[in-house]
């Protein structure tokens, strides 16, 4: 006879394969997230305090995301529906998801904005990215209430965190991408504009993956609004979508190990004749000559190779160019974190 408990298996459907996937998804990308800390502990454990407590506040905010994930997956996969969440306790763990979920991705969207901040030196520009960024909070709050609110309110607070998201992320991209290609267009050294094109790069590549993960996301849930079988599909990206922006923010702030490394290139020590406390580099222009640049040390010394990104942009910004009568290159110090 068989057993009762082959009988008694509960069918799936539809909506538990797309959350299943979407949890997985979520515990995925964890694993690329501890990968990228770990990276960033080993080379940069001597960082500013503020940006220290900012990856360390995205990865446990992270973290305890996938802790929740990894409950619900142990939760329900026990036999006879004896361990299946009830109502009450699916709505609590629902709405500290999603409440998670936004301050991860506003953690990450405030430090871009900080990070505008430094580059521009608008401050109009930093409010705009953190009203979008809390915009979004309030609707993923409202999104994590779903189950204790009309389904009008829900479908609004829905839209609201992922337009917000779409938004912050958007302009994020966008002004970094317009400053960087100014900054580009100004550069006076070769190496330089290579290094800033470089960041430009991996600065429209990263924002552009946030942001059409999103528009994916509400795209999904508005088009299958009313199919019954399909609806759940925009689960598949809800549940990973917090745990990419943690990493869009770690693997930020680690490639600045690459920059560095090129920043540090720029120059060539030369054999010239220096006086005490000066060393004299020489450096291709543009047009394919060569000037020598004078960096007069201070006491605490000169930033060593593989630095900070600050570190090396604050040589660079005591450069004199001896006998062109041009001001120095300063574009790689407004990129210093």
């Amino acid at each position: 006879m068989p057993s009762p408990h082959i009988l008694s298996m509960p069918r799936f459907t539809w909506s538990d394969v797309y959350t299943s996937l979407g949890r997985a998804f979520e515990v995925l990308l964890f694993g690329f997230l501890t990968a990228q800390m770990s990276r960033y502990y080993q080379s940069f454990h001597k960082d500013r305090l503020a940006l220290k407590v900012v990856a360390w506040i995205s990865f446990l905010l992270s973290l305890a995301l996938t802790v929740i994930v990894i409950c619900e997956i142990a939760l329900n996969v026990q036999p006879d529906n004896a361990f299946f969440l009830d109502m009450d306790t699916e709505m609590w763990i629902s709405f500290t998801f999603g409440l998670l979920n936004g301050f991860v991705m506003s953690v990450a969207q405030i430090f871009f904005s900080w990070r505008m901040r430094q580059i521009s030196h608008k401050a109009w520009l930093q409010v705009i990215i953190c009203i979008l960024s809390m915009v979004q909070l309030g609707g993923s709050i409202g999104h994590s209430l779903w189950l204790n609110i009309t389904a009008p309110i829900g479908d609004t607070f829905s839209f609201l965190w992922m337009a917000g998201n779409i938004a912050c992320d958007l302009t994020i991209t966008t002004s970094m991408v317009w400053f960087l290609w100014k900054a580009r267009g100004t550069a006076t050294f070769k190496p330089t504009k290579t290094m800033v094109a470089k960041i430009l790069t991996f600065t429209l590549e990263t924002g552009l993956i946030t942001t059409l993960w999103m528009v994916i996301q509400l795209i999904l849930q508005a088009s299958l609004m009313q199919s019954v079988d399909h609806f759940a599909s925009y689960l598949v990206f809800f549940y990973p979508s917090g745990m990419l922006y943690a990493i869009w923010l770690l693997a930020t702030l680690n490639a600045r190990a690459s920059f560095n490394a090129g920043l540090s290139s720029l120059v060539e020590i030369t054999n010239l004749p220096t006086t005490p406390g000066e060393l004299r580099f020489r450096h291709p222009t543009m047009e394919g000559n060569e000037v020598v640049i004078s960096i007069n040390i201070a006491n605490d010394g000169v930033a060593s190779r593989g630095g900070d990104l600050e570190a090396e942009s604050d040589a660079e910004s005591a450069l004199e160019l001896r006998g062109t009568g041009k001001q120095s290159d300063d574009t790689s110090s407004q990129f210093a974190y």
